[in-house]
């Protein structure tokens, strides 16, 4: 259900096995000879893992709030992070739950950035990310801004973006200095 065991918006559950365990050395076989059938089988699908609210602000290297009313808003990407793995894209925009047989599902905005710099975002409980923020992505000027969260069952501490940086941001080098100890 979940080959790489990565959560993103087409894959919301965690990796698991029949008849509904985590651990593969738990999981039971099922084995069916040519032609057989069985029609028993109950495989109890684990929950979703729940999303958890995420605000913040974007600041420019000044401590002022960003501010960009008449141009455009600031572009916003989000990588899962695990220490020592590249950062994986986080394809997010808006997801549907409440999905499956019988339900209409509902949509919900994952991610949002307001031209004064507001963010909110909507992430998976148990994992940690980074936040990437780049303004005027698709001009000459860009500025970039990185933050490391980590997503618990805890309320998520208010997210503070810098655009300390000139040109476009690199995920790979940031992570690296999550990894050294360099940048918390």
């Amino acid at each position: 259900m979940n080959d790489d065991d990565f959560l993103d918006v087409n894959s919301p559950f965690p990796r698991h096995y029949y008849p509904g365990v985590r651990d593969f050395s738990k999981a039971e076989r099922i084995v069916l000879e040519q032609g057989e059938e069985k029609t028993q089988i109950r495989f109890k699908a684990l929950p979703m893992v729940p999303l958890r609210a995420v605000s913040g602000q974007v600041f420019r290297k000044d401590g002022n709030p960003f501010s960009a009313p008449e141009g455009p808003k600031p572009f916003i990407k989000v990588y899962s992070y695990e220490k020592g793995k590249e950062p994986k894209y986080f394809s997010i925009d808006s997801y549907i739950l409440d999905w499956g047989k019988g339900k209409d599902g509902r949509e919900v905005k994952l991610v949002d950035v307001s031209p004064d710099g507001k963010i909110s975002l909507s992430l998976f409980e148990g994992s940690s990310y980074i936040v990437v923020v780049e303004t005027n992505p698709w001009g000459d000027k860009v500025g970039c801004g990185m933050a490391k969260v980590d997503i618990t069952s805890q309320p998520v501490n208010p997210l503070r973006i810098v655009i300390d940086r000139k040109g476009r941001c690199d995920e790979k080098a940031f992570a690296k200095e999550l990894d050294a100890g360099i940048r918390k």
